[in-house]
C-alpha cells in the first residue's frame, strides 16, 4: 500500500538577502521525505503558514500556484509510476 502525503511549503532556514526564501514542495512516500524546489522564491508578507498556500494578496499568486500544481502533479506521476 503506498501512502502519498504533500505540503508546500516556504524555506525558513534560508532568507535571501532581498527577503525572499525559496517555496518547495515536500512529499511523503512509503515513509521516505522528499524535498522538490520549484525554483522561485516568496516574500514571507506572500505565504500564508497557517494554511500552507500562497496568501490571497500576493501579486504574482496565480503563476505561483500553478506552478505549485503543475510540479506536484508531475512528482506525483512520477512516484507513483
Amino acid at each position: 500500500m503506498q501512502h502519498n502525503d504533500m505540503q508546500s511549503n516556504t524555506t525558513q532556514r534560508c532568507i535571501y538577502k532581498n527577503n525572499t526564501s525559496p517555496l518547495c514542495i515536500q512529499f511523503l512516500h512509503d515513509g521516505c521525505r522528499k524535498t522538490v524546489g520549484l525554483g522561485i522564491s516568496l516574500a514571507r508578507e506572500c505565504w500564508s503558514a497557517a494554511a500552507q498556500k500562497v496568501a490571497d494578496d500576493c501579486p504574482d499568486r496565480d503563476n505561483i500556484q500553478f506552478q505549485i500544481t503543475a510540479k506536484s502533479k508531475s512528482t506525483a506521476r512520477k512516484s507513483s509510476g
